[in-house]
């Protein structure tokens, strides 16, 4: 009974491990990678209605997102 519970213990342990330490995915870097770009960059993004604003202009509520590169196209 002590041996299962020590192996039981163990299994947990190592999954518990592989859980923190698990390499990262290429889709998760690259997501880390754009997020890291974004947050340079002085704009706000919506991705919504695809308009980059700055913080100005999205805390007034009045903008004009024409020829913005991040629209949808429809």
């Amino acid at each position: 009974m002590i041996t299962f519970l020590f192996i039981i213990g163990g299994i947990a342990i190592i999954f518990f491990l592989y859980v923190m330490f698990k390499p990262e995915t290429a889709e998760r870097k690259e997501y880390e990678r754009k997020l890291k770009e974004s947050l340079k960059d002085e704009f706000i993004y919506d991705p919504e209605t695809g308009a980059k604003i700055t913080l100005a202009e999205a805390e007034s509520g009045h903008w004009i997102a024409h020829d913005n590169e991040n629209r949808p196209m429809p």
